[in-house]
């Protein structure tokens, strides 16, 4: 005659133990799936806010850009020169968002800024792509030393900026005579524009940073990426 199997409880067979096992695994796997439709849930209002803020960033560049054209000093004696207001967003884009996003601004402000003013295409429009292009490729690589400051990145971008300005202002002159005669003037103003916005960006970045707004718009790591997907 076959043996007839008792079932004592839930998972418990002929007084062997099985269910805390089975039970272990199957509040573990709740866990897991509770705990990754949350990280999810973090993952998507991180990203619509980073859209939303990178929206307002936008905005804030092409008026600091506007603004910019306004101010006396654009139109002196050494033309060209720029107090570099937009330069704060694009500092607050590398430092709380992600180098992409401090690219793709950079980007959209000299296209919108060209777009409204000089024109597409134009010699202003290459220019100013020049030197932004040149600014945020210092910036972004300083940025990765360990120790130096929001201020030191701003300095080492304004002159930079110039810098690609002028080279690419050469370039399409065909002469290098701006390099020893345009470049060493603004290098000064560079220096002195570079500490303002630094010094405005790293204000306005650490009272965010105490708000929570950064936490907001910071990038999530590729772990919590990874889980949320």
């Amino acid at each position: 005659m076959k043996r007839q199997e008792k079932n004592y409880g839930a998972g418990m067979t002929n007084g062997e133990w099985e269910w805390p096992a089975l039970s272990f695994i199957r509040i573990r796997a709740i866990i897991k799936k509770c705990g990754g439709h949350a990280q999810r849930r973090v993952f998507l209002r991180i990203k619509a806010n980073r859209i939303a803020y990178f929206g307002l960033l936008t905005a804030m560049a092409i008026v600091l850009g506007y603004i910019e054209r306004l101010i006396p000093i654009v139109d002196g004696s050494i033309p060209g020169v720029k107090l570099g207001l937009s330069n704060v967003v694009i500092l607050f884009a590398l430092y709380v968002m992600d180098n992409r996003s401090a690219f793709l601004l950079m980007l959209l402000k000299v296209f919108l800024l060209a777009l409204m003013f000089t024109g597409l295409f134009s010699t202003n429009m290459m220019v100013s792509f020049g030197g932004g292009l040149l600014s945020y490729i210092v910036m972004a690589l300083f940025k990765r030393i360990h120790g130096i400051t929001v201020l030191s990145v701003s300095v080492l971008g304004a002159v930079s900026h110039n810098i690609g300005q002028t080279l690419t202002a050469s370039m399409i002159l065909g002469t290098y005579q701006l390099l020893y005669t345009y470049l060493p003037a603004i290098l000064i103003t560079a220096v002195v524009t570079g500490v303002l916005t630094g010094l405005v960006a790293q204000r306005v970045i650490e009272a965010l940073d105490r708000t929570g707004v950064v936490k907001d718009i910071k990038k999530p790591d590729k772990s919590t990426a990874e889980r949320a997907k």
